[in-house]
């Protein structure tokens, strides 16, 4: 049998809506423990309803990602904060669904490197009973085909 590299198991945690501060208080008492317990490579929390129940602002974001969140998503209610659209401008593990209009502020997908593996992370919303948007499955294949022949390079 040829060498085979070694492929070292990895654990993804995906988290649903964080929402508002109870949602957070949930976060910061349970994923230490979770992430030690389940030897969890990379986190992956969707945090668009974490300010009060609807959008996302800097005192939330900061909260995830020092909980020990990898890449926070977001959907629709990203938008009910103005502020969002800055976090979205500079922070990069802070993600918008990619499907969306081009031109607004932030990216839909993100490349970072565990400890045992490198992952693309796309964020996608669906288009049911929503706004018209690009269609999510086409946005994922184009996504996927750029994954593909990039390098990851850190999110």
């Amino acid at each position: 049998m040829p060498d085979e590299k070694e492929v070292s198991p990895a654990t993804l945690l995906m988290i649903g809506d964080v929402v508002g501060a109870s949602g957070l208080r949930a976060l910061f008492a349970q994923l230490p423990s979770l992430k030690k317990k389940y030897n969890v490579d990379l986190v992956v929390a969707n945090g668009e309803n974490s300010l009060k129940g609807y959008g996302i602002g800097k005192e939330e974001l900061d909260t995830m990602l020092a909980c020990g969140v990898d890449i926070i998503t977001t959907g629709n209610h990203v938008w009910e904060r103005k502020e969002a659209e800055d976090l979205l401008a500079s922070e990069e593990r802070l993600l918008r669904p990619a499907n969306y209009p081009p031109g607004l502020s932030g990216k839909g997908y993100a490349a970072v490197s565990g400890r045992v593996a490198e992952w693309v992370v796309l964020n996608l919303q669906g288009r049911e009973g929503l706004f018209a948007i690009d269609c999510p499955f086409r946005t994922a294949d184009e996504l996927v085909s750029k994954a593909r022949r990039e390098p990851c390079r850190g999110a």
